[in-house]
């Protein structure tokens, strides 16, 4: 069976079951903290992209505290596994929003070393595009090829380029499918992700705590 079918399309950390809140915007967080990642800790990405992708990390980490805030504020009316899960979410929503605002100000090579904001540390899984690794797999080839004289080969395709980067956005949390997701566009980037009733309740919080 699967318990993904019956979240909700539009939820409120304000009032919605937690589990429901932890399944559909953990994975949300996990694909935007690796694409995040993914682009900052590549010192070809181009400036204006960088720019972006610096922008777009420091948005997503207001809007996860803004969720967090607000799971933090039902606690105390919240037992058994509803406290439990809003708490997890909580603490989740918190690590990635933390870890959001700190790539912003590191180099290149201080994501790609810092093993506290390396995606598996905030529980994204193992499959996404390592700058590092690409750059290592591409000496290697060309140091071969100079040895045996001859021009430097593309990796090959199979284990080396599954984890060079062929699926550097697949999914590594709890299955929510994408009708649950949406597809709506708005102003803030959790819009490429939640539908728009959703998004709407977001900015309402949002708008309330901030004011």
């Amino acid at each position: 069976m699967d318990d993904t079918q019956d979240v909700p399309t539009a939820l409120d950390p304000r009032t919605d079951d937690p589990r429901a809140l932890m399944q559909t915007l953990l994975p949300v967080a996990r694909r935007t903290y690796v694409k995040a990642w993914e682009l900052l800790a590549d010192a070809s990405t181009p400036l204006e992209r960088r720019r972006a992708a610096r922008d777009r990390a420091t948005a997503m980490a207001q809007d996860h505290a803004v969720v967090a805030a607000a799971l933090r504020a039902r606690e105390g009316s919240l037992k058994g596994d509803d406290l439990l899960n809003a708490r997890h979410l909580a603490d989740e929503l918190e690590r990635h929003a933390d870890a959001l605002e700190r790539i912003t100000t590191v180099s290149p090579v201080g994501l790609q070393t810092a093993k506290s904001l390396r995606p598996e540390s905030l529980g994204c899984g193992r499959r996404y595009r390592d700058p590092a690794r690409d750059d290592s797999i591409t000496t290697k080839h060309a140091g071969r090829a100079a040895k045996q004289g001859s021009p430097a080969s593309k990796p090959r395709s199979g284990q080396d380029g599954q984890r060079s980067g062929k699926r550097p956005f697949e999914d590594r949390g709890p299955k929510v499918s994408r009708d649950q997701l949406g597809s709506s566009k708005h102003d803030s980037p959790l819009g490429d992700d939640l539908d728009e009733t959703t998004r709407a309740k977001l900015e309402q919080l949002r708008a309330s705590l901030e004011g």
